[in-house]
């Protein structure tokens, strides 16, 4: 799930985005999968995806790409403060929230 979720917010859906131009920013639903995903499943991936937008905000950090880092900071506090928005969550998610 993080795999595909990273590959999309980077490429596109399409494949379209060069992210070395600039990543596409967009996250994928649980139902564009085209499996069937539990919730914790996806929630799950969704924070492992910001370790991975993280790290690409590292890169473009070196890079002293500014708005990069920036479009990778919005992303992951959205991740956040969707997750916040559900409420309650479950106990594996609060684990992986904390790391």
């Amino acid at each position: 799930v993080e795999g595909e979720l990273f590959r999309c917010w980077l490429y596109g859906r399409e494949n379209e985005c060069d992210p070395r131009v600039r990543p596409s920013g967009v996250i994928l639903g649980v139902e564009e999968f085209g499996i069937t995903l539990e919730v914790e499943e996806y929630l799950g991936g969704l924070c492992d995806l910001t370790g991975e937008v993280g790290r690409y905000a590292v890169q473009r950090g070196t890079a002293r790409d500014v708005d990069g880092v920036r479009m990778c900071l919005e992303a992951n506090c959205g991740i956040q403060e969707g997750l916040e928005m559900i409420g309650r969550l479950p106990a594996a998610i609060y684990k992986k929230m904390d790391q």
